[in-house]
C-alpha cells in the first residue's frame, strides 16, 4: 500500500495523473529537427498536424475523455449558468428596421431558434413580412452554418449571399429572386466580398486562395451566369476589399498590407471593367477613401502618422492636390468617417478610447464633439442619406447596452430610437468602471479598465479575469455582454489590459508592439497583474489570465515568463507557435502576417521570436490549470497548435495541474454561428473557471 501510494505521489510530481482514476494523456513523441541559422529545434510533436495520421484520432479521443472527467465537477455549475444565459436572451428579438429603397429592412429570432430569420416590409401602413432568408432552413443538416455576405441588389429584388458550412471560411455564392423566392447556387466558392452594380446584373466578387489570401477581382453576371476575371493581385502581403462610396456612385477596391494600401475606383452605374488608380501604393502608406457631392474624402496616413482627411477632384488625382480638411493630431488616430451634407462626423480616438467629432467638409475646422457619457464603443449604423440633416450611430459600453442612436446636426442633440434589452435582473447602479493607469517596466503608462460590483471591497483579493490582446492595431473597446454579468453578480472582477501592439494610442502604440518590440505586450500585460496584486486587489490563486488567437500568444508567452502569477489560464485557439507556422509559406496567412510578426527565415526576426515563442520556451515549472481551446476546421490557427503545447506543458510540468486540450470538432476560428451551442460552450467554460476559482454556485 505504501508502495502504491509513493507511486501515485510521483506520478502527481510529474503530471501524469489527475486522481487516482485519471491518467493524463501525453501523445508518443516522434522527434523532428529543424535546422536553421545555426539553431537545431527539436519538436517532438509535429506529427499531430497530420490529419491522415492512424494514430491522431486515438490522440484527440484521448483529450477528450480528459477534459470530460476534468469538467465533471464543474458540470452543476455549467447548467446554471447557461440557464442563466438562456433567460437574458430577448424574448422574441426583433432588431430595429432601416429604410433602404421601398422597403423597411430588420431580422428577428424567434426563443426556440438558433439562427435569425431575416425580413423586410414595404415601407407602408399595414404593409405585411416578407421572409427574406430564414438561416435556420440553410442550417438544416449541418452542424456547423454561418451567413456572411449579405447583399441586396439596387432595385430590391435580388439577394446575393454567401454561406459556410463546415467553418473553414470558405464561402459559397447564392443568388435569390425576392420576387419569386428561386435560388441559384452560382457554384462559385472561395468568396470573400460581392457587391452590386446599379444594373442589378453584374456583381463584383472577391475570391481567396488557399492561403486564405483574398487575391481576386471577379465580374459575374446574374442574368448569363458567367464569370470573368477582372484583377489579381500579385503580391503575397496583399489583400483585397470592396466597398461603396456614401453616395453609391462608385465602388473602390483596396488592396492592403499591414502597412501600405492601393485603391482603384469605378462607376458604379456603367458597364466598364477597367478601374481607375487612386494613387499607387508605397511602403507606410495607408489611404481609405470615399466619394460624395463631386469630390473624393481620403483617410491618409501621408502628413501624420495617426491619419488626416483629405479632399481632392476626381480631375486632380496626385497626393500634390489632396488638400487636408481635417488636420490629424498625434496619438488620437482617426478611426473612421461619414460624410455627409452637413459635414464630417469623424471618429476618433481620445485619451485611449473612441468619440464622435463633426467637422466642416469646406474648410479645416471641428465644430464640435459629441458628449462622451462613460467609456464606450461607437459605429456608425444605417447612414442610407448623406443629405439627410442628421446621421446614426450606435453606442455602447460594459454597463449600457447598445443604443441606436439619430443625432441631429442642427440642434447638436441625441435622439435613442432603440436599446438592445439588458439580461434580466440588470441593475446597472449595482456596479460601476474604472481605469487605471499602470506604470510598465520601461514607465510607459498602460490603460488597464475593470468593471466589478459597487459593493466590493477593493483592499481585499477577489477573483480576476484579466485579458488582452495587443496585437494588428486593434483595440479592446469595451462592449456589453449579458453572460459577463453572470460572472460579475457572483463577485468576480473582470480587467482589459490595453498594452501595446492594440491600437488604443495610435500608430506608436501599436508599433510598439509588434515585430521587434513584441515583448512589450508581454511585459505590459505582467506589469497589469503585478498592479493587481499589489494593490490587494487579488493574488495568484486567484487570478485567470484570457487571451485568443493572437492574445493567445500573449498568454502564452506571460505563461512561461510568470507562470506563478496566476492560478488559471485560458486559452482559446491561441497562435503559440510561430516560428513553425511563419516559416511555412503554404499555410493561410503566413505571408500577410510577416509585417506584424516578422519573417524568421531572417535571422535577427528569427532570433527575436525563439526569444518569446510560447512553445518554445516551455520550461519545466508548477504551472497553473490551463484551458486551451481548439476548432478542427480553424484556417486562421491551426488546431494542432493548442494540442502540441499541451503535451509540451504536461511533460514540464512539476505540480498536479490540469491542462486540458478541447477540441470542438465541427468549428472554425470563430467559434459556433448557433447561439445555444456558443452559449453551452461558454457556460462549460465559465462553469470550470468557477468551480476552478472555488465557486460552489
Amino acid at each position: 500500500m505504501k508502495k502504491i501510494c509513493l507511486l501515485l505521489f510521483i506520478l502527481m510530481q510529474l503530471g501524469l495523473v489527475l486522481d487516482a482514476g485519471t491518467r493524463v494523456p501525453i501523445a508518443e513523441s516522434r522527434p523532428d529537427t529543424l535546422e536553421i541559422h545555426n539553431h537545431q529545434l527539436i519538436d517532438n510533436w509535429s506529427w499531430l498536424r497530420d490529419r491522415e495520421d492512424p494514430a491522431l484520432q486515438g490522440v484527440l479521443q484521448k483529450e477528450q475523455q480528459y477534459v470530460a472527467e476534468a469538467m465533471r465537477n464543474s458540470r452543476s455549475l455549467s447548467r446554471r449558468l447557461f440557464k442563466e444565459y438562456k433567460a437574458n436572451i430577448t424574448k422574441n428579438f426583433r432588431s430595429y428596421p432601416y429604410l433602404r429603397g421601398n422597403y423597411l429592412y430588420y431580422w428577428r429570432q424567434p426563443n426556440n431558434k438558433a439562427y435569425a430569420i431575416n425580413c423586410r416590409k414595404a415601407n407602408r401602413p399595414k404593409a405585411r413580412e416578407e421572409v427574406i432568408l430564414d438561416e435556420n432552413r440553410l442550417a438544416r443538416g449541418h452542424d456547423y452554418f454561418y451567413l456572411d455576405q449579405y447583399a441586396i441588389s439596387p432595385n430590391g429584388r435580388y439577394l446575393a449571399y454567401t454561406t459556410d458550412t463546415v467553418g473553414d471560411e470558405i464561402y459559397r455564392l447564392y443568388i435569390k429572386d425576392l420576387e419569386s423566392g428561386r435560388t441559384v447556387d452560382t457554384g462559385i466558392t472561395e468568396i470573400s466580398e460581392c457587391i452590386w452594380r446599379a444594373d442589378n446584373d453584374q456583381i463584383f466578387f472577391t475570391k481567396q486562395n488557399s492561403r486564405l489570401q483574398t487575391d481576386q477581382l471577379w465580374l459575374y453576371s446574374r442574368e448569363s451566369r458567367e464569370e470573368i476575371l477582372v484583377y489579381k493581385e500579385l503580391d503575397p502581403t496583399f489583400t483585397l476589399g470592396l466597398h461603396y462610396s456614401t453616395d453609391r456612385s462608385m465602388i473602390f477596391l483596396t488592396a492592403s498590407s499591414k502597412n501600405s494600401t492601393e485603391v482603384r475606383f469605378i462607376n458604379s452605374r456603367g458597364t466598364s471593367t477597367e478601374w481607375t488608380l487612386l494613387s499607387f501604393r508605397q511602403p507606410g502608406h495607408e489611404y481609405y477613401p470615399d466619394f460624395y457631392d463631386g469630390l473624393f474624402y481620403i483617410l491618409s496616413n501621408k502628413q501624420t502618422r495617426d491619419g488626416s482627411i483629405f479632399v481632392c477632384a476626381p480631375t486632380n488625382l496626385s497626393q500634390t492636390d489632396w488638400r487636408v480638411i481635417v488636420p490629424g493630431a498625434p496619438s488620437s488616430p482617426i478611426t473612421d468617417f461619414l460624410v455627409c451634407d452637413f459635414g464630417l462626423v469623424v471618429k476618433t480616438r481620445h485619451q485611449g478610447f473612441e468619440r464622435l467629432e463633426v467637422h466642416s467638409r469646406r474648410r479645416p475646422e471641428m465644430l464640435y464633439v459629441l458628449p462622451v457619457p462613460e467609456i464606450s464603443d461607437y459605429s456608425f449604423w444605417v447612414n442610407e442619406d448623406p443629405r439627410e440633416a442628421a446621421f446614426y450611430y450606435t453606442r455602447e459600453s460594459e454597463l449600457s447596452p447598445t443604443s441606436i442612436i439619430r443625432h441631429t446636426f442642427a440642434t447638436r442633440s441625441d435622439s435613442v430610437l432603440y436599446v438592445y434589452a439588458p439580461p434580466n435582473e440588470y441593475y446597472p447602479e449595482q456596479y460601476r468602471t474604472d481605469l487605471r493607469m499602470v506604470r510598465a517596466a520601461d514607465g510607459s503608462m498602460i490603460p488597464l479598465r475593470l468593471i466589478y460590483r459597487r459593493d466590493l471591497d477593493l483592499s481585499r483579493p477577489h477573483p480576476v479575469i484579466l485579458s488582452g490582446y495587443g496585437a494588428y492595431g486593434d483595440s479592446e473597446d469595451p462592449y456589453f455582454s449579458t453572460s459577463n454579468f453572470s460572472l460579475l453578480k457572483r463577485g468576480v472582477i473582470l480587467a482589459t489590459a490595453h498594452i501595446r501592439g492594440g491600437g488604443e494610442l495610435g500608430k506608436w502604440w501599436y508599433d510598439s508592439g509588434k515585430l521587434l518590440n513584441k515583448k512589450n505586450s508581454f511585459s505590459d500585460f505582467i506589469a497589469c497583474m503585478d498592479y493587481l496584486i499589489a494593490a490587494n486587489m487579488t493574488n495568484p490563486s486567484k487570478l485567470v489570465i484570457s487571451g485568443g488567437s493572437a492574445g493567445g500568444l500573449l498568454i502564452g508567452a506571460v505563461l512561461n515568463l510568470a507562470p506563478n502569477k496566476m492560478k488559471l489560464v485560458l486559452a482559446d485557439v491561441p497562435f503559440v507557435d510561430p516560428i513553425n507556422t511563419m516559416l511555412d509559406p503554404d499555410l493561410p496567412l503566413t505571408t500577410q502576417e510577416y509585417e506584424e510578426w516578422g519573417n524568421p527565415n531572417q535571422r535577427e526576426v528569427f532570433e527575436y521570436m525563439l526569444s518569446y515563442s510560447p512553445y518554445d520556451n516551455v520550461q519545466r515549472a508548477n504551472y497553473p490549470e490551463i484551458l486551451i481551446t481548439a476548432g478542427w476546421y480553424d484556417a486562421r490557427v491551426g488546431y494542432w497548435e493548442g494540442l502540441k503545447w499541451a503535451q509540451k506543458l504536461r511533460q514540464n510540468n512539476t505540480g498536479s495541474s490540469r491542462i486540458l486540450y478541447r477540441l470542438m470538432d465541427e468549428e472554425g476560428h470563430g467559434g459556433s454561428g448557433n447561439r445555444f451551442d456558443s452559449l453551452r460552450y461558454q457556460a462549460d467554460t465559465m462553469g470550470y473557471v468557477l468551480k476552478v476559482l472555488g465557486f460552489r454556485k
